[in-house]
């Protein structure tokens, strides 16, 4: 995604948020009216940008008024001596760290372990927080600002198998790395350097 892309859909998930908080505290008529029009002139920004019906993306804002502030995600770092274990994503055909977004009514350990066992049928633990990213400064290729929670985690990985959100997995050593998704190319070289920095954290 271009820089200029990813611009526009911060800007638009902005003006989304301003007007959503807006229209919860608003008791004024004329304040409320002005707030749905920046929610439609949200929505028809990002329908520009992604080339999507207008309709459908003034409906999904409405019903997401209580959205306010940047979502949470939470993904899963597994090492095997000097390896992480990586998942080839079938969006974009590229490799990560098993992760996705936080459910209501869990914690984001809860979320990282949930999202490892459904990306690669591994159960484990997180046992210790590497870090708390955020997207917009991370390369992430996302159309909402988000935070990325990651966790190490201790797992037995002979369970593990490709899933219908994993096109393959492997483990792979900082130097030689696949092609990562944007974002996770920032942070995989990253976590590796903590790795270095923790090495009595590792676990196999």
């Amino acid at each position: 995604m271009d820089k200029l892309k990813q611009d526009l859909y911060l800007i638009a998930d902005q003006m989304r948020s301003i007007a959503n908080l807006g229209l919860q505290y608003s008791t004024n008529k004329f304040d409320t009216e002005r707030y749905e029009q920046i929610t439609e002139l949200s929505a028809r920004l990002y329908a520009g940008i992604e080339g999507e019906d207008l309709s459908r993306i003034s409906s999904v804002f409405k019903d997401h008024l209580n959205h306010i502030s940047p979502l949470g995600g939470a993904d899963a770092v597994i090492m095997k001596d000097d390896a992480m274990l990586l998942i080839k994503r079938h969006d974009d055909k590229l490799w990560a760290t098993p992760g996705g977004l936080i459910e209501v009514g869990e914690t984001p350990k809860e979320a990282a372990e949930r999202e490892l066992f459904e990306e690669t049928n591994i159960k484990g633990t997180a046992k210790q927080l590497i870090g708390l990213f955020d997207s917009r400064l991370w390369n992430s290729k996302l159309k909402h600002h988000l935070y990325h929670y990651i966790f190490l985690v201790e797992a037995d990985t002979s369970t593990m198998k490709t899933t219908d959100e994993a096109l393959e997995i492997g483990f792979f050593t900082k130097d030689n790395l696949p092609d990562l998704s944007a974002g996770h190319d920032k942070r995989v070289p990253f976590i590796f350097d903590w790795m270095d920095n923790h090495k009595e954290a590792y676990c196999d």
